[in-house]
């Protein structure tokens, strides 16, 4: 099932960079953590591997968060930069059966700045498990397509099924399979325009993630930089996501105002369509069935 979401979604993932993530969702840490090699909570991490060892277990303890998300796009060819704002809804759910746990996200973004100008162009991005929708609520649009079949468990944050990975609760040997990992210094690489970032990640880790040729993820990123937070509750907690398109795009996700395990909205996560009545475009693609396209 795996393969079949990859395949399924290749398109959509590039679609999805407009969210990283969600990646984004799943950035999430318990408020104490239990390190994979019983060191004491505030030990610093020498390597990327003992960093990527340490999440393994950084998405226990978390059921709910919420945040403000600032995304921040600098187009290579066009030269311009297009900001969103919005907020983050993350949930975390286990059966019981000793599996992983499903994951769903919201991201409602309310506004656009495309260089000096702001505009009101609210977009929702929605995944609950199973489906994914994208909302454009000016021009009426809905588009709700499958990600994972009936009873199947997909996890949009995972190496190699999401929009944009991010190691969070996956075993360190995965990860490193797909991708060269290092340390690097937090300023790196933050130009002298981008103090105001390189503060806003003060006292974290940032690992490095470049893909490895034939990992699936070496077509759109060049490379991955994730800045974690060090200490006290937010250890562990991904403050900011940059990214390196192939295509030379630089994109920043950053997460503000965060709060884990409150309660969320009643109508969070839902993927119904509009109503009739209310003269929505409703585009719904379900999985192919299988053995489709041979």
């Amino acid at each position: 099932m795996n393969g079949m979401i990859r395949n399924r979604n290749r398109t959509v993932r590039m679609l999805l960079s407009l969210v990283c993530t969600v990646a984004v969702a799943a950035w999430v840490a318990p408020p104490t953590i239990v390190l994979a090699s019983d060191a004491a909570p505030e030990a610093e991490f020498e390597s990327a591997q003992a960093l990527l060892e340490g999440l393994e277990r950084a998405d226990r303890g978390i059921e709910t968060l919420t945040a403000d998300i600032q995304y921040d796009k600098h187009f290579l060819l066009q030269g311009d930069t297009h900001r969103r704002r919005g907020q983050l809804l993350f949930q975390s759910r286990r059966d019981g059966s000793g599996g992983p746990p499903k994951r769903a996200f919201e991201i409602d973004f309310n506004s656009l700045r495309i260089g000096g100008r702001l505009e009101e162009d609210p977009e929702t991005w929605i995944f609950d498990g199973r489906w994914l929708v994208e909302m454009h609520p000016e021009q009426k649009q809905f588009i709700k397509r499958e990600i994972a079949g009936e009873g199947d468990r997909a996890d949009p944050l995972a190496i190699g099924e999401g929009p944009m990975p991010i190691p969070i609760g996956q075993k360190a040997d995965e990860v490193l399979r797909r991708y060269d990992a290092r340390l690097a210094p937090i300023e790196e690489p933050f130009t002298p325009d981008e103090q105001d970032l390189a503060q806003f990640v003060s006292d974290t880790w940032q690992l490095v993630l470049t893909p490895r040729p034939g990992s699936g993820e070496d077509d759109k990123y060049k490379e991955i930089r994730i800045w974690y937070s060090k200490s006290g509750e937010r250890r562990l907690l991904p403050r900011m996501a940059r990214t390196l398109s192939r295509a030379g795009d630089i994109s920043y996700v950053q997460l503000i105002n965060i709060e884990t395990n409150v309660e969320l909205p009643a109508r969070a996560f839902d993927v119904t369509p509009p109503p009739a009545s209310e003269h929505w475009q409703v585009q719904i693609e379900p999985l192919p069935a299988p053995g489709a396209g041979k």
